[in-house]
């Protein structure tokens, strides 16, 4: 019968003094060196030229409707082209075009949905200076550039986003009818240039009247575009909400908000249906 070997008192004391003073059998493995990520460079140095009519749509946040009213306000405005400048990851036009063109040589996606083009990036960036430019069009129309970062994004960077929001006389900013969003929007406005026209699309909670606690919330920068006739009242829809956009045709109520905020950002001559006067 075979017995089992303990060790003595001796030897477990001894592992202990060892273990103590930190001696061990054979030397101790050498941890590997942490592998760090290459930094990434923003170059910037892209600028964009283009003779078309150029519309930015500034969100002060997500879920602010930004891309929505860009397409909307692209449909109204007759020829037009919806630029979409954030990551790839961040798209809300994936299902937006009812016929893809494939991908270009400057790296956008472009699809159609009737005499809308709808562009959208193919690559992650992490932030505005990686945007590529987009693709230059001979053809007269509007370009709608759905900006996709902050306007605190946009001052820290550079690059033609940024170059395009400075310079573009009209910027439509769009917020929320809700306390955190409409701060968000005083902020946006008092920080735009003081020769850019900010026309403020503020999508509808539902009630035809905002609440007390909501209206306290409206800056004095806020007010005064108010009172220049500068705000949109955009309506709240349920259904699109929900499932985003899709090739369905845009609810004839958003059509007829961005049909207004054409008209105040003087882009094409429109009618409320999406077609050209």
């Amino acid at each position: 019968m075979t017995q089992t070997a303990y060790p003595r008192v001796e030897e477990l004391q001894a592992a202990a003094r060892a273990l103590a003073d930190g001696h061990f059998r054979g030397p101790a493995p050498t941890p590997p060196t942490p592998a760090i990520a290459a930094p990434i460079v923003l170059d910037g140095s892209a600028t964009w030229s283009t003779d078309r009519r150029v519309l930015p749509v500034l969100g002060t946040g997500g879920g602010s409707g930004a891309t929505t009213l860009a397409l909307a306000l692209a449909t109204v405005a007759g020829p037009s082209r919806v630029i979409e400048c954030c990551s790839m990851n961040a798209t809300g036009l994936a299902e937006a075009a009812t016929a893809e063109l494939g991908v270009d040589t400057d790296g956008w996606s472009n699809g159609t949905r009737d005499h809308v083009t709808v562009s959208r990036s193919t690559a992650l960036f992490t932030g505005p200076a990686e945007v590529p430019t987009p693709t230059a069009l001979d053809a007269p129309g509007l370009d709608v550039l759905d900006v996709g970062w902050s306007l605190h994004h946009l001052q820290a960077a550079t690059g033609w986003i940024s170059e395009q929001l400075l310079k573009e006389p009209v910027v439509v900013v769009t917020a929320t009818a809700s306390v955190p969003s409409l701060r968000r929007l005083e902020n946006t406005v008092t920080d735009l240039p003081a020769s850019t026209t900010a026309l403020l699309a503020v999508r509808s909670c539902g009630s035809k009247r905002l609440p007390a606690h909501v209206r306290s919330a409206i800056g004095p920068a806020t007010r005064a575009r108010i009172t220049d006739g500068c705000w949109v009242e955009i309506p709240h829809e349920k259904d699109l909400a929900e499932r985003g956009l899709s090739g369905t045709p845009l609810p004839r109520s958003l059509l007829t908000a961005a049909h207004q905020i054409a008209q105040l950002a003087a882009v094409g001559e429109t009618t409320p249906k999406g077609h050209l006067a």
